[in-house]
Parts: structure tokens; sequence; C-alpha cells
């Protein structure tokens, strides 16, 4: 490309980066100063012809472009340029040429400009070519998860969880659920769990979150520590210590805050399973759930509460027969399938 028609670009901004740069390299060196001399000799020689100026210092030119480079030196100018330095500029219009050059020095002068073409463009990491870690708990299975970070996390049944394979540098989760999380502390990579619209933000603490998709709502408890639970949806934000919960349900806009019950609500992960004032429909979801069945109802069962502690390993035919106790119904196993009829 013709100089002089990159000079014009460049200043008017029309370069690439790339171009920029290669500009600025080239202009520093030894070649385009020798360039930019001869350009400004030849446009004030063609000048000169037409009508009687000043005559101007070309040391005192060059001596500007060395300055942009950390070279310069006084500046100087010729006798007779002093001389006539009221006539210099009131023709100065007269020589776009000269005053793009001119407007050019003044440019290298500021630092700013060299940065501006020095930075590297922000490239945005394409989120979907992160490759994904996923564990999956089918109905009846719990497991424990020990994390690249040596973070442990207790992931319940019906629950999924995943997380990116350089989790180190990204501590970010996703989970559909419910997991208990011992988070390994490290003030530089905050630890991050997503589920539905709430996200939890810790550096080094206990905290449980349940977010069922049949729940209808996502809960946090925190056990130990300190975490900040926000909503994407409304932007609302808490800040959590031990013993307290938050919560949002869906189709609401509000964010709780409240005490929580965190032994009962992490009995799960000790193998405990805990019904305390517990509804019968959801009594029922959480059988579904921790022995891997499906129980279908036949009749109107009683909306009733009931409370009860059943250790890991306890027979389904036994926890159903004492909440039978409570709540009276008969009850069917055939494999995984589990039919209560209401007694009427």
């Amino acid at each position: 490309m013709d100089k002089r028609k990159q000079f014009e670009d460049f200043i008017a901004g029309k370069l690439s980066n790339e171009e920029a740069r290669a500009f600025l390299t080239w202009l520093m060196s030894q070649e385009g100063e020798d360039e930019l001399s001869a350009t400004i000799d030849e446009e004030w020689s063609e000048r000169a012809k037409e009508r009687e100026y000043p005559e101007y210092d070309m040391e005192k030119l060059l001596s500007r472009t060395k300055i942009a480079k950390g070279e310069g030196s006084t500046l100087r100018l010729s006798r007779e340029e002093k001389r006539s330095d009221h006539a210099s500029k009131s023709g100065a219009h007269k020589f776009p040429w000269l005053r793009l050059v001119a407007g050019l020095v003044i440019l290298f002068s500021l630092s700013f400009l060299l940065t501006k073409w020095g930075e590297e463009p922000v490239t945005e990491p394409d989120i979907s070519s992160i490759e994904m870690v996923t564990r999956k708990n089918p109905s009846g299975v719990k497991t424990r998860i020990h994390l690249p970070d040596g973070s442990v996390v207790y992931l319940n049944a019906e629950s999924t969880l995943s997380y990116p394979k350089d989790f180190i540098s990204h501590r970010e989760i996703r989970l559909s659920g419910e997991a208990f999380f011992e988070v390994k502390k490290d003030s530089l990579h905050p630890f991050s769990v997503t589920s539905d619209r709430l996200t939890t933000v810790a550096l080094g603490t206990t905290f449980n979150i349940r977010a069922f998709e049949s729940d209808g709502a996502v809960e946090v408890t925190l056990a130990s520590g300190k975490v900040r639970v926000s909503d994407s949806q409304t932007r609302q934000s808490l800040t959590l210590l031990p013993g307290e919960a938050a919560s949002i349900k869906a189709g609401t806009e509000e964010l709780e805050k409240y005490t929580a019950d965190v032994s009962m609500v992490t009995q799960w992960v000790k193998g405990i399973l805990v019904f305390k004032n517990t509804s019968f429909k959801e009594i029922i979801k959480r059988l579904e759930r921790w022995y891997g069945v499906e129980i279908h109802l036949q009749g109107e069962i009683a909306n009733e509460k009931c409370s009860g502690e059943f250790m890991e390993g306890e027979s389904l035919a036994n926890v159903l027969k004492v909440l039978s106790y409570s709540v009276e119904f008969e009850y069917k196993i055939e494999g995984n399938q589990v039919i209560i009829i209401q007694n009427q």
C-alpha cells in the first residue's frame, strides 16, 4: 500500500489493528524516518514553486519524529524561520499534507496512541466448547464425589452435577437435585453452584442445596462458613451465616431468608431418612427417590403429616409399615412398583 495513503488511513482510523501495528513499526524504523523526511522535503519543494514561504529547518521536523521514539533533543528554528514565523502561520492552510504530518507527530507524542494499537483484542471464551464432566445419580443411589480441587460433594438420589474439566481454575458447578458441599478454601477461585435461578458463591464452607424440579423451589442451607446467594431473575442477593437458609419458589420474586434446622436438612448425607411434620405426598416423593421405586396411590390419601427417622438399610416394607400406623393404608410391593391403598 502507498505510504502516503497509509498515513491518511492511519489518522482517519481506517487501518485494522494489525495494519496499524505494522505501520507504526515501519514508521519507527530508519527506513520510515528517511521516507518521512523525503516526503516532507518533496511536499515543501512542490509548494514552494507556487508561492514564497519561509524556510523550514528539516532537522527540526526530523527531531520531532525522534522525540516520539524517545530520542529527541531540543528543537531549534532556522534564522529565516524565526523571522517569518507569522507568515508561516497565515499560509499553513495551503499545506494539507504538512498539517497531516504535524498532526501525526503530535499523535506520536501521546503514549495512549501507541497503547491503543498495542492492545490485543479481548476474546470471550466459547462456553459451548468447554469440556464438562457430568455425574448423575438415578433414584435409590447416593454418591460421594471428590472434586479436582479437593472439595467433596455428597450427591443425593435423582440428582445431576456438572462442572468444567478444568475445575481447579473454574470452580463452577450446575446442580439439579440435591447435594451437600464441603468446599476446599481457595481465595483466588471462588466456588459457585448454580441451581435453576439461584447461584451460591463460597470460598471455604459447607452447605446444602435442594433443587429438585418436582419441588418447584430451590433451597440453600448453610452449615458453616459464609455464602452469598443470588437470584438471576430478580437480581436479589443475600448473605447467609451458619444456621440460615434461603429459598425461592417458582413463580415468585421474593428470595426468602430464615433460620433452618441444619441437622435435619443434612441427615440424608449420613444415610438417615428423616420426616418431621412432613406431608404424606412429600413423603411418597422422598421414598421414591430414596429407594428407587415408583409408588402408585389408589384412593384418596388423607392430607396427614408424619414424623419419623429411619437409618440407611431400613427396608422399604418396614418404613411403610411404620407409616401405616399414622396414616391408615395397605400396601403391595412388586419389584420396583409399590401400590398404596387407602383403607375404607
